[in-house]
């Protein structure tokens, strides 16, 4: 944005000239320099512009992506999407991890964040048998 010290500079140099066609000269520089200034703000405007409608456009992207069918029965959060590979898996509700699912334990939370279920392997697969494709 050197432009705008030039428009100052130029300002300075007409308070300082006495003769008329110094004074067109710059004024005339002043008005390119000006000129110049409105071409970028638009040229950065219009950039500007482009990115909002790219970030919306990835935005939809990602939430396409990252979507994620969430059903919460008897305490456990049941996901299914891409990362389960379209299938239901436990999760804890309390923190969104993964459930880990001991053979003749109740499920808990993987990072062990102090949920626990209560309810057992088979009874969760019991559960999502229930629900409706």
């Amino acid at each position: 944005m050197g432009e705008i010290k030039d428009i100052a500079d130029l300002t300075i140099k007409l308070l300082q000239m006495k003769e008329a066609k110094q004074f067109a000269g710059e004024i005339l520089k002043i008005q390119s320099l000006a000129s110049s200034v409105q071409s970028q703000q638009a040229e950065m405007l219009e950039r500007d512009l482009r990115l909002i409608e790219e970030n919306s456009e990835l935005r939809r992207e990602l939430a396409a992506a990252t979507a994620e069918d969430v059903r919460i029965h008897c305490g456990v959060e049941l996901r299914k999407g891409k990362r389960t590979s379209g299938k239901w898996a436990a999760f804890c509700p309390k923190c969104h991890m993964p459930a880990t699912e001991g053979e003749y334990q109740d499920a808990f939370c993987s990072v062990d964040c102090g949920w626990r279920s209560g309810v057992l392997p088979s009874d969760l697969e019991s559960m999502v048998r229930t629900f409706k494709e």
